[in-house]
């Protein structure tokens, strides 16, 4: 007998480690996947469009695309089933010009967040109204013009154009379908035949409907106009295995409906001149999703070559490639008497970098709690953030001013260093700090940003305190009546997107502070990337954007003391394939898995937890 020589399969590759499932939704909701698969065949076929009324086309089949979408094993997929259109029903005297309704969209969001959708049938024409473009256009009226197939184009094509009436007055064209263009009107007097729909019973076997979807629906017929006397009009019929609805007879009929769950196009309604009956449309009926996990494995390694791997040192390092944003805790600002702002968390930015998989700690640094109302009080130092070997040091603290006798740090103090460093107080002279982050052993003049505080400018320093640095530029420096800006922080969104930080900046400087008591004077401006803006003497004190690493804007005394705001809090993100998601979890539950650009997947750690990868 034969033995088998086992092996396992690549977590990369289109693979399902169990049976080859099928799933038939008929509703929408969600999908969940056998735990190891990767890929799934999915037949979308969207819902079909209602036929139009008097003596009117036919609605076109639903959409119907075969697409393969990327999962991962045991998580939900989220499947939308779009419903038919609804047939032209408006009752006489209302103008007989009543196409049918466009069918609704059928989608399915694969794990790596992109949505691939088959577009609703176009609506068959009725009395002088043209037939709607679709994934399969509705059918032309009298009026001439049929809607066209595949809109919004898609390869390979996703339907087909509805029929013409060819300039008859009593007959109309067949709806597209997904196999086959709507059917044209006869000489003889005949509704166009719906167009045929598609049979994927050999990829899908077993499906419902016998595997046939989004046929077209029938055109209807009217009496000779303007010889009612004449041979009527004969109804067209729908697409092949009637999922399309039939047209409405010469008497007023009203249209069939196309079938349940087939995406079939509605048929059109027929017009009895003598009585003036005006037939109503059939509806489109609604589509369908069916998905396939795809049981197919490339790429299987035999137990024996591991074993002989492992046994010489061979077997390979897991590691994974990501892209790395790393930002600490952002410093609070000095209170009262225009003390200094505080500097932006330091921040590491790396692309492509190599990581061992296995179970990362990770620390988020807490951003500084501003100092309270004492006078002469300085800021806090942000707390530093670290990953994998790598340390974002915490913004610089807000320092006091030179000219206090008070509790605090000594006059010479009146700055600190840090990732960002702080802006510098009202003294005259005084310097900001110097930012320690580019110069970290590691992550020099590559991928560690930080900057300066700004420096108090002869003239100005009196009553007027500088910004504290950002990630991406220098606090800055007072002017006549304005505090100085935090920095500017940096922008990550080209590679992170959006959707995180404050639209992808990370790590603004805060800004400076006033003394009142003289002329108007203004607060420092926040740094773009969440840092606080600096008080003007009403209002308080900005507090930095937490997960941001903001530095806190500086206080100042105006009647009640305003305290220094608050440095934002620090953040963790990485972005990598989706493949490579699939295979990770994190903790605490306040930190997530979401969905990045470009079909990626960005792992966000707003707290202290650990990666498994």
């Amino acid at each position: 007998m034969a033995r088998s020589n086992g092996g396992i399969i690549g977590v990369n590759n289109k693979t399902s480690f169990g049976k080859c499932v099928q799933t038939v939704k008929t509703s929408t909701g969600n999908v969940t996947t056998q735990s190891g698969t990767r890929v799934v065949e999915t037949l979308l076929v969207a819902g079909g469009g209602g036929g139009g009324r008097t003596h009117a086309a036919g609605g076109g089949g639903g959409g119907l695309r075969i697409v393969e979408v990327p999962v991962c094993g045991s998580t939900a997929v989220p499947v939308v089933i779009g419903g038919g259109g609804a047939g032209g029903t408006s009752p006489a005297p209302a103008p007989a010009d009543n196409p049918g309704a466009n069918g609704s969209v059928s989608s399915i969001t694969g794990n790596d967040c992109t949505t691939v959708s088959a577009a609703g049938g176009g609506g068959g024409g009725g009395g002088n109204a043209v037939g709607a473009a679709g994934d399969s256009g509705g059918g032309s009226s009298p009026a001439p013009g049929e809607g066209a197939g595949n809109t919004p184009p898609v390869s390979p094509p996703q339907g087909n154009p509805g029929g013409n009436s060819n300039g008859t007055t009593v007959t109309s064209g067949g709806g597209g379908g997904a196999g086959a263009a709507g059917g044209d009107t006869s000489t003889g007097g005949t509704g166009g035949t719906g167009g045929a729909g598609l049979d994927v019973s050999p990829t899908f076997p077993g499906a419902p409907n016998s595997g046939v979807y989004a046929g077209g629906g029938g055109g209807g017929a009217g009496n000779n106009y303007p010889n009612p006397s004449g041979n009527p009009g004969v109804p067209g019929p729908g697409g092949t295995g009637n999922p399309g609805g039939s047209g409405g007879n010469a008497s007023g009929g009203t249209g069939g409906t196309g079938t349940t769950n087939t995406g079939g196009g509605g048929g059109g309604g027929g017009y009895d001149h003598p009585s003036v009956t005006r037939g109503a449309g059939g509806a489109g009926g609604p589509g369908i999703v069916i998905v396939k996990e795809i049981n197919k494995a490339s790429g299987v390694w035999s137990m024996q070559s591991q074993f002989s791997a492992k046994s010489q040192g061979t077997w390979p390092q897991r590691t994974f490639t990501a892209d790395l944003l790393t930002v600490a805790g952002g410093g609070s600002g000095g209170t009262a008497g225009s003390f200094g702002a505080g500097g932006a968390g330091g921040l590491i930015f790396q692309t492509q970098r190599v990581i061992a998989a296995g179970s990362l700690s990770i620390v988020v640094g807490g951003g500084a709690a501003g100092p309270g109302s004492p006078s002469c009080a300085a800021g806090v130092s942000g707390t530093p953030t670290t990953f994998d070997g790598l340390t974002a040091i915490g913004g610089g603290a807000g320092g006091r001013n030179q000219a206090c006798t008070h509790p605090g740090p000594a006059p010479s103090t009146s700055f600190a260093n840090g990732g960002s460093g702080s802006g510098s107080n009202r003294g005259t002279g005084a310097v900001g700090g110097t930012a320690a982050q580019p110069s970290q052993p590691g992550d020099s003049g590559t991928f560690g940003f930080g900057n300066p505080g700004g420096t108090n400018t002869p003239g100005f320093g009196t009553r007027l305190s500088a910004g504290g640095g950002g990630a991406g530029g220098a606090g800055g420096n007072p002017s006549c009546s304005t505090a100085g800006a935090g920095g500017a922080g940096k922008d990550v969104s080209p590679t992170f997107g959006t959707g995180i930080g404050v639209s992808g900046l990370f790590a603004g400087g805060g800004g400076g502070g006033v003394y009142p008591g003289g002329p108007s004077l203004n607060g420092g401006a926040a740094g773009s990337g969440g840092g606080g803006a600096g008080s003007s003497g009403g209002p308080s004190a900005g507090n930095g954007v937490d997960n941001t690493g903001g530095g806190g804007g500086a206080g100042n005394l105006d009647g009640p003391t305003k305290p220094g705001g608050n440095g934002g809090s620090g953040i963790v993100v990485l972005r990598v394939p989706t493949a490579v998601a699939c295979g990770m979890s994190v903790s605490p539950g306040t930190n997530a898995i979401v969905c990045g650009p470009s079909g990626t997947k960005l792992i966000k750690f707003t707290a202290t937890g650990t990666l498994t990868s």
